[in-house]
């Protein structure tokens, strides 16, 4: 058996990676940090506020509720298809394709949503195309 999994360097140890914050829009924070070529994206959301009503073109995006109860919209921008999902942090992990809009709404009243992405791109890239689903 040998000490090192294959392709893994046996002198690595932990590195800390620094979230860089975003408050420009009013109701959210984003913290993003980028893992090799992951970007990890902290999506905080106040109570009742709702964030998003946008698409990305070529940005894969998967996410997951770690607290609160969020409702997502997403439309798919090419065919107009829609689905509303109410998610919590039971519900696992959704793959949200390229050309598909969605808008997030914190469905507490007094208190944050956490929501996280992971993305190929960082969000505010300039692959943010405005489109208004809530």
């Amino acid at each position: 058996m040998t000490d090192a999994v294959e392709g893994f360097d046996k002198m690595q140890f932990i590195r800390h990676y620094q979230f860089e914050k975003d408050e420009s829009k009013t109701g959210r924070t984003l913290e993003t940090a980028k893992v090799g070529d992951v970007f990890i994206t902290k999506l905080t959301i106040e109570p009742r506020a709702i964030t998003g009503n946008l698409y990305h073109k070529e940005t894969q995006v998967i996410l997951f509720v770690s607290k609160g109860k969020v409702l997502f919209r997403f439309v798919q921008v090419n065919t107009g298809q829609v689905k509303d999902m109410i998610i919590h942090p039971e519900q696992g992990i959704i793959h949200v394709p390229p050309y598909t809009a969605l808008a997030s709404k914190n469905l507490f009243s007094n208190e944050e949503s956490i929501v996280f992405f992971f993305s190929n791109k960082p969000f505010r890239s300039g692959d943010d195309y405005e489109h208004e689903v809530l």
